[in-house]
């Protein structure tokens, strides 16, 4: 992603970083290798929803939220956990114009 970033002159642009719930994980549940794409954020709310629960994050200023299976989280509100993101799925979008960066004609 870097090289098709510098490859469309994008770098002192400012970008919305976007990924979707079902590509934030706990840090346990995640098989991949962890490098870089791992955050510690605050759990503000645990909403059950049956075979999976939402988890809303907050890290300073940013807000993620996680789609997890269904687990006993006890007293995760107001905790802090470590979430990874997925950032082969994950997409880079123009703040000023709101098109994917890796599709500018750059």
């Amino acid at each position: 992603m870097k090289e098709q970033i510098q490859s469309k002159n994008f770098e002192k642009k400012q970008a919305v970083f976007g990924i979707r719930p079902e590509d934030i994980y706990l840090k346990d549940e995640y098989r991949e290798k962890i490098d870089g794409n791992m955050v510690e954020a605050l759990v503000e709310v645990v909403e059950p929803m049956g075979a999976e629960t939402f988890l809303y994050f907050t890290n300073g200023v940013h807000v993620f939220t996680a789609r997890v299976e269904s687990q006993v989280l006890g007293n995760a509100v107001n905790q802090t956990m470590p979430i990874v993101f997925d950032i082969f799925r994950s997409k880079l979008f123009d703040k000023d114009t709101e098109l994917s960066v890796v599709d500018l004609p750059y």
